[in-house]
Formats: C-alpha cells, sequence, structure tokens
C-alpha cells in the first residue's frame, strides 16, 4: 500500500471513507469511541499540526516514548481537549 503524504492523511482523515463508516457504525462503540467519533475533525487538524514538522517539533514523553503534543500545536491540542471533554459530558 502506498504511503500518503501528511496532506492525504489529514484529507482522509476528514473523509467520510468505508473504514471511518463502518468503525462509527459498529454496535459495539464504547462511550469513548462514541465521544472520539465526534471529535473526529478537532483530532484531524491535531494530527496535520503535528505531522508538519515546522510546527509541530513533537516530542517524546520521557517515561512512555509516547508523542506528546507540541506547544506549537497548542490551539489544536485546545481544540481536541475542549471536544473531549464536552462531549464526555454529553455520555452522561
Amino acid at each position: 500500500m502506498e504511503e500518503l503524504s501528511p496532506e492525504e492523511q489529514f484529507q482522509r482523515c476528514l473523509s467520510d471513507n468505508a473504514d471511518y463508516l463502518a468503525n462509527r457504525n459498529r454496535p459495539d462503540l464504547t462511550t469513548e469511541e462514541r465521544v472520539e467519533h465526534r471529535c473526529r475533525k478537532e483530532m484531524c487538524f491535531l494530527m496535520r499540526c503535528m505531522a508538519n514538522p515546522a510546527r509541530s517539533h513533537a516530542r517524546r514523553d520521557a517515561l512512555t516514548g509516547e508523542l506528546l503534543p507540541s506547544r506549537k500545536c497548542f490551539t489544536e491540542q485546545e481544540s481536541v481537549n475542549s471536544c473531549l471533554a464536552q462531549e464526555r459530558r454529553r455520555e452522561t
């Protein structure tokens, strides 16, 4: 399978492609998965920011190795956090 460019990945992330639709309509989705689906747009913008080396300067957590969002992607990260919090409240 051909590797997608960051912009192609971003466009795919935003699209209602077959993989996304099949996953979104699964009857066994957890509450957190439903929340994440509703915040998909914000997560796509964060992914695009982090994929841009000029903006991201991504770093890794020293203990877990997990990729951490950059301060330069702060706006996008705040948007994701806000959406997730709002959607979690709706689920309760």
